[in-house]
């Protein structure tokens, strides 16, 4: 998709969505980024659900790394500060492009959207 492409988009009826996850071990059966792949799995599902509703949805490139503080003492495994990655999520939400569609979220969406599968335990470490 170029910036042409996205300066055709209906400003009204295109939702622009963007999946996070962390890179980070998820047990020895399974690989690292596993929370990152159920994530973007779940953000094209609900993508195609729009879409099957006459909505145009574009899906971002993923942002694949998040807060993964307990996650630290594991090989592979990466963290950024969660503040970094508020400022940096929230920048894209809040300061749309001036050209074409915002980054359509709700912050109770994207928050829970960060931490890879949607769990109470994982969406109230964002709350604070």
């Amino acid at each position: 998709m170029t910036w042409q492409d996205v300066e055709r988009l209906d400003k009204e009826s295109t939702v622009i969505t963007f999946t996070c996850g962390p890179v980070e071990q998820h047990g020895p059966q399974t690989p690292l980024g596993t929370d990152l792949y159920i994530a973007e799995y779940v953000m094209h599902r609900c993508a195609e659900h729009l879409a099957d509703h006459d909505r145009t949805v574009i899906v971002a490139p993923t942002v694949p790394y998040v807060n993964a503080l307990f996650s630290l003492p594991y090989p592979g495994s990466v963290s950024i500060r969660r503040k970094i990655v508020e400022e940096y999520l929230f920048s894209q939400h809040v300061d749309p492009p001036p050209i074409g569609p915002p980054i359509a979220s709700a912050s109770a969406l994207m928050k829970s959207m960060l931490r890879g599968p949607f769990t109470a335990s994982s969406a109230s470490s964002w709350t604070s």
